[in-house]
C-alpha cells in the first residue's frame, strides 16, 4: 500500500500495509475505536534479579575483564600507549545491558467461525487480530490463533495469508460450552507459556476457559455491538456498519494489493540496533548481527505471495574474536575475524589465515559499533577477491591466491588511498570513490584486478559522504552519484548535496539539493514517477520518517511508529532495509514505498 497512513495509525502500519488503501481506511477506523477498550496488559512474568543480557554500550570505565580485545592488542604492540590510555581513562570497556529476566509469553486468540459471526462481525475479528498481534509484538510475546470449533489447534503465524485462512474458515456447528471446555482442557494440559487467552464470539457468558473475551453481535439498529476485556473489566462500544463493497472485498480475502503474504515474521535471536543490514547485490538476501552474540542471521527476502518462506540461516564466529567486516555473496555470508596478530577469513572459501597488517597500513578504530565496508567478489571464477575500506580511507584487497598457504610476502594489496566510499557494482566488480587534488575519481575494479576509471568529478573539499545508485550495462556504469559537502568552518550550516545522474560517457546532469536541518542523508533511490531520475533519501529529524528530496520537490516515502536506528539501501535504489527501536527489521521495495516483509527477533521463537 503506497498511501501514507495518518500518525494515529502508525503503530499498526506493518499490518495495514497488507491492505488496499480503501480497505486499510475501514480497518484503521475499527482499530481506533477498539484499541481504547483493551487494557494495557503486560502478561509477561518478571522473575529474579537484574542480570546482564548482551552488550548495551561502550564506556571509558569498567572492570578489565570487559576491556575490548583491540585495547589488549594495543598492550602487546604499544605498551606505553596502553599505559597512557589507562592513566587518562581512554580505554574502552564493554557495558552489559542489564535486564530483569522475563518468562516466555503467549497471546492466543480463538475465533468463533459459526454462523453468528459470519458477515460484519468478521471485520471486528480482523481488527482484533491486528490489535493483539501488535500487543504481542510490543511485549515481546508470541502470537497464535485458532478456531473455536477446532480445539487444540493453534497457529503461530500472523501473516496476511493466515489472515485470509481465518476469514475463509466457516462452520455450521455452534461452538458452545463443550468446545469451550475442550479449549480449557487443552490450555491446562498443553505446555504453553503464560499469557492471555482470548475468545472472539457472539457471547461472553460461560467462557471461563479464556482470560479475555470479545463478544460481537449485529443489532437490529444495523450497528455492531462489541464488548471486550477480562472477566473483571469489560468495556463496550457500538460501531457503525462499514461500506458494504469494501467490507465484502475484505471478507472475501481480496485485500492484498501489493502486500506480501509473509509481511511479518518472527525469528530466534534479538537483532542488533547499530549495524545497518547488509543487502546482497541481487537484492535477494539480507544479513545482520544478533545483539550481544557472536552470531549473524541471513534471511531470504520474499517479494511475492507465491514465494515459500525460507527459514533464516545462522552463522557463528569465535566468541573471543572481533568481526571486522561482513559481506554477502549471493546467499552466503562471510567476513574477516581479527585478533591482535592475524586475520581469519571466516566462511570465505579458498582464503587462509594471514598476518594482520600493521596499523600503518590497516587502521581499525577501537570500539566501533559498525563493521567496516567490505565487498566479496565471488562469481564462480578462479579469482575471488575481498576488499575492505579501513578507517583511514585505505582500500585493501586480498585474493584467494594471495591468502594461500606457503606465501612469505604480504598477502594484502593497498589498492588506493583517500577512499571515501565503497560498494559492490555487480557480482564481479566493486566500485569506489577516492578524493585527491580536488577531484573525486570513481573507479571500477574487476575481481581479476583490472581497474577502470568511470568518471572524475571536480569536488573542491573532501566529501563528507558519497552515495551511488545504478547498475552495470554492457560493462559500463549507468546511474547517479550524490556527493555531500559540508561548508568549511561553518558547522551551523547544513550540508549541500550535489547530485550527478546519467551516463558518465555522455556527461552527467548536475543538481544541487538541501535537506531539512536535523535530517540525515541515507543514499539514493529512484524517483517514483520517472525511474531514469533519482532522489536523495533522508531520515527525518525525529528519526521516524523517510523523506525523498529531489530536483522536483519533496516526497514522503515511509513513516514508522518507532524510531529508526539503522538503514541500508540497495545499489539499484529499489530495496530499503531498516531496523527500528523495537529491534524489528523492515524491508521495503520501490525505494521504500512498498512493504515487502518485516522480521521481529525474539530471545526464543520458533520460525514458521
Amino acid at each position: 500500500m503506497t498511501t501514507k497512513l495518518p500518525p494515529a495509525l502508525q503503530p499498526w502500519s506493518v499490518w495495514l500495509d497488507w491492505f488496499d488503501p480503501e480497505i486499510a481506511t475501514i480497518v484503521g477506523e475499527l482499530l481506533l475505536r477498539l484499541d481504547p477498550l483493551l487494557s494495557r496488559g503486560n502478561s509477561r512474568l518478571q522473575r529474579g534479579k537484574i542480570e546482564p543480557d548482551g552488550v548495551d554500550d561502550l564506556r571509558q570505565r569498567g572492570p578489565y575483564e570487559r576491556l575490548l580485545l583491540s585495547e589488549w592488542a594495543l598492550a602487546d604492540a604499544l605498551p606505553d600507549e596502553f599505559l597512557r590510555r589507562a592513566a587518562y581513562h581512554e580505554h574502552l570497556f564493554l557495558a552489559p545491558r542489564l535486564v530483569t529476566p522475563q518468562s516466555d509469553g503467549l497471546i492466543a486468540v480463538v475465533f468463533d467461525a459459526s454462523p453468528s459471526q459470519w458477515g460484519a462481525a468478521r471485520l471486528v475479528h480482523v481488527a482484533m487480530w491486528i490489535l493483539l498481534a501488535r500487543r504481542a509484538q510490543a511485549t515481546h510475546m508470541r502470537f497464535a490463533w485458532g478456531l473455536a470449533h477446532r480445539p487444540g489447534v493453534l497457529t503461530e503465524n500472523d501473516s496476511s495469508a493466515m489472515l485470509k485462512n481465518m476469514l475463509s474458515a466457516r462452520t455450521h456447528e455452534v461452538s458452545g460450552a463443550d468446545r469451550h471446555r475442550a479449549w480449557r482442557d487443552y490450555f491446562d494440559s498443553a505446555d504453553l507459556p503464560p499469557g492471555e487467552r482470548w475468545l472472539l464470539a457472539a457471547t461472553d457468558e460461560n467462557v471461563d476457559a479464556f482470560s479475555h473475551v470479545g463478544s460481537v453481535r449485529r443489532g437490529f439498529d444495523h450497528r455492531l455491538h462489541v464488548r471486550l476485556g477480562s472477566a473483571q473489566n469489560r468495556r463496550s462500544v457500538d460501531l457503525p456498519m462499514p461500506p458494504s463493497q469494501q467490507a465484502a472485498q475484505l471478507l472475501r480475502g481480496d485485500f492484498l494489493g501489493n502486500a506480501n503474504a509473509a509481511a511479518h515474521r518472527r525469528t530466534a535471536g534479538k537483532l542488533s540496533l547499530r549495524q545497518p543490514p547488509l543487502l546482497s547485490i541481487g537484492g535477494d538476501y539480507v544479513a545482520l548481527p544478533l545483539l550481544g552474540e557472536s552470531r549473524a542471521m541471513v534471511i531470504k527476502i520474499q517479494r511475492s505471495e507465491k514465494e515459500k518462506p525460507a527459514k533464516p540461516r545462522y552463522g557463528n564466529w569465535s566468541s573471543g574474536a572481533q568481526l571486522l567486516c561482513g559481506a554477502l555473496s549471493g546467499g552466503s555470508f562471510g567476513g574477516i575475524v581479527a585478533d591482535a596478530h592475524h586475520l581469519y577469513f571466516w566462511k570465505i572459501w579458498g582464503f587462509q589465515t594471514v598476518q594482520r597488517p600493521s596499523s600503518r597500513e590497516f587502521t581499525v578504530t577501537p570500539g566501533l559499533a559498525r563493521w567496516l565496508s567490505c565487498v566479496w567478489l565471488n562469481n564462480g571464477g578462479k579469482t575471488h577477491r575481498i576488499a575492505v575500506l579501513d578507517n583511514a580511507g585505505r582500500l585493501l584487497t586480498w585474493t584467494n591466491a594471495s591468502a594461500s598457504h606457503g606465501r612469505s610476502d604480504a598477502a594484502h594489496v593497498i589498492l588506493d588511498e583517500a577512499v571515501v566510499a565503497l560498494v559492490q557494482a555487480d557480482p564481479q566488480r566493486l566500485m569506489y570513490a577516492a578524493h585527491k587534488a580536488g577531484k573525486l575519481k570513481i573507479k571500477l575494479v574487476h575481481r581479476d584486478g583490472n581497474k577502470t576509471l568511470v568518471t572524475s568529478l571536480p569536488i573542491s573539499g573532501k566529501p563528507a559522504a558519497v552515495f551511488f545508485c545504478g547498475a552495470m550495462r554492457d560493462k559500463e556504469w549507468n546511474g547517479a552519484v550524490c556527493v555531500e559537502q559540508r561548508p568549511e568552518g561553518k558547522r551551523s550550516k547544513s550540508s549541500i548535496y550535489r547530485l550527478f545522474e546519467g551516463r558518465p560517457q555522455d556527461g552527467f546532469r548536475e543538481y544541487e539539493l538541501t535537506i531539512a536541518p536535523g535530517s540525515k542523508a541515507l543514499g539514493l533511490i529512484k524517483d517514483g514517477q520517472t525511474h531514469t531520475k533519482h532522489i536523495l533519501l533522508a531520515l527525518s529529524a525525529d528519526r521516524r520518517g523517510l523523506i525523498g528530496v529531489g530536483p522536483d520537490g519533496i516526497e514522503d516515502i515511509y513513516r514508522s511508529s518507532r524510531d529508526i536506528m539503522a538503514v541500508s539501501l540497495g545499489i539499484d535504489g529499489d530495496l530499503v532495509a531498516l531496523i527500528n527501536l523495537d529491534g524489528q527489521l523492515i524491508l521495503l521495495g520501490d525505494g521504500g514505498r512498498r512493504l515487502l516483509m518485516s522480521v521481529s527477533g525474539q530471545a526464543e521463537a520458533a520460525d514458521e
